[in-house]
């Protein structure tokens, strides 16, 4: 068998606190956990050496991994979690020998860190050292230009030192499965996050992570995500083709305003030329949202494009406008811009640059009878140097504004979001790779409850087979 490290995908301070040398009992648990983690470390290497001194069974065994033509990775039709489950398996695609079989990918994530503020809260900070177990495994059967069918799972364990009581087990799990006729594919998929924290981390497309924060919410807690979408791609001559999708996803909060949205799209696109495809399009869906709030339904007219400069640029962006009315109120939000998009960007080899921004409404679950406009955009990009070290900087803005769904009611809460994430990793086998990471977090909120800020410093180690 082969080892293979993860390359990047090609798509898509305020200081430490005055105590944080004491020898406190939290300080200790960290102290042995870093050599823990240091010794980790040292085993990859120890491994890697071990390995290459034994007989190669590359020749024997290999790791097949598939591979996604970018026809089925569509921003506005495919989830966070089906991107990273083909990107995962798109990783080493040029590595198997032949395209179809059973394919496999397995890793291990370990991750010490301190955080000043566990709760991302504004009148309750508490500080505290936990430890997160993050295994992931990849698997899928089928020729991935034809048929295919892929799972990923990828639970989050995290353990604290002191607060016991924020020990969480966190799931996020993909199933992705595409089948072609002649002129006609489909592709299903289903996704599932059971999340118990402040956020999750996904991926930028540069080869970096970053914790995307609940910001309804700023705080900690639990939520269940369930989406399921059919996707089909219909040829009608070699430059005109038809897509469109239908979607339903499950917002599921224990204890706050829990949601779900049915949705439906279809768009008409013309291939331009092999570098760029344009298409317009409508989406209609209705909004199911718990009591207190109102249902809604909302109409959209979107443009979009997609364009391919060789392997060095690539961006695709859909803009449009959306009209939403509210159940049971004459409160409309008509003529409202919607909008995704992103860019990547290889100028040199060894250098990725990545731009995400959206704006979309959404309903609260946190304040009744309240929705907001979430505009956002992101930042990220990685720098390789001496083949083995890997500097990686992301930073973000995200403004929440929100307003009202019924007569008579005000809502005047506004939100500005920053966050910036700087890492260095290092490559030490092939396998396995070690770093650390710092982050900054921090929301300006008129309404003091949902304000915060937040420092976290963590080192890693991960393994990828």
């Amino acid at each position: 068998m082969r080892f293979a490290l993860h390359p990047p995908a090609m798509r898509l301070f305020s200081g430490l606190p005055p105590n944080f040398h004491q020898n406190t009992p939290s300080g200790r648990r960290f102290f042995f956990r870093l050599i823990s983690l240091l010794f980790s470390g040292a085993s990859c290497f120890s491994l890697a050496r071990a390995d290459s001194e034994a007989p190669s069974l590359a020749a024997q065994e290999s790791v097949l991994v598939a591979k996604i033509t970018e026809e089925e990775v569509r921003p506005e039709q495919t989830s966070e979690a089906d991107q990273s489950l083909v990107e995962n398996m798109a990783a080493t695609s040029e590595e198997a020998p032949v395209p179809r079989g059973f394919h496999y990918r397995v890793g291990l994530s370990l991750r010490e860190a301190y955080d000043d503020n566990i709760n991302i809260s504004h009148f309750e900070r508490k500080e505290d050292f936990y430890t997160t177990i993050e295994p992931a495994i990849d698997l899928s059967y089928g020729d991935f230009d034809q048929n295919y069918l892929a799972l990923r799972y990828a639970p989050e364990i995290y353990l604290f030192a002191d607060h016991s009581e924020n020990n969480a087990f966190q799931h996020t799990i993909s199933l992705i499965g595409q089948y072609r006729f002649p002129l006609l594919s489909l592709t299903l998929s289903q996704d599932i996050q059971i999340l118990d924290g402040t956020g999750l981390a996904v991926s930028t497309g540069t080869g970096t992570n970053f914790t995307r924060t609940n910001l309804d919410v700023a705080g900690r807690t639990r939520l269940n995500i369930y989406t399921s979408r059919l996707n089909a791609n219909y040829s009608l001559t070699g430059k005109i083709f038809l897509t469109g999708s239908l979607s339903y996803s499950i917002s599921d909060y224990p204890s706050l305003i829990s949601s779900s949205i049915l949705s439906a799209n279809v768009y008409a696109n013309y291939t331009y030329s092999p570098k760029l495809a344009i298409g317009l399009g409508v989406t209609g869906g209705y909004n199911f949202v718990e009591s207190p709030s109102q249902d809604q339904s909302f109409e959209q007219i979107n443009a979009r494009a997609s364009y391919e400069l060789t392997g060095k640029v690539s961006a695709t962006l859909s803009a449009g406008v959306e009209f939403r009315q509210v159940s049971g109120s004459d409160v409309t939000d008509n003529g409202s811009p919607v909008f995704e998009g992103n860019l990547f960007y290889q100028p040199f080899d060894g250098t990725n640059i990545a731009l995400t921004f959206s704006r979309r409404t959404l309903n609260s679950a946190t304040l009744a009878s309240q929705n907001f406009h979430s505009t956002s955009a992101i930042l990220s990009g990685r720098q390789r140097f001496l083949h083995r070290i890997y500097f990686g900087l992301s930073v973000g803005y995200e403004n929440s504004g929100y307003f009202s769904t019924v007569n008579g009611s005000a809502a005047d809460r506004d939100d500005d979001y920053y966050f910036l994430q700087v890492s260095l990793d290092f490559a030490l086998t092939s396998f396995c790779r070690a770093g650390f990471y710092y982050l900054y977090r921090e929301s300006e909120s008129n309404l003091d409850t949902y304000s915060f800020y937040d420092n976290q410093f963590g080192l890693r180690t991960s393994l990828q087979y």
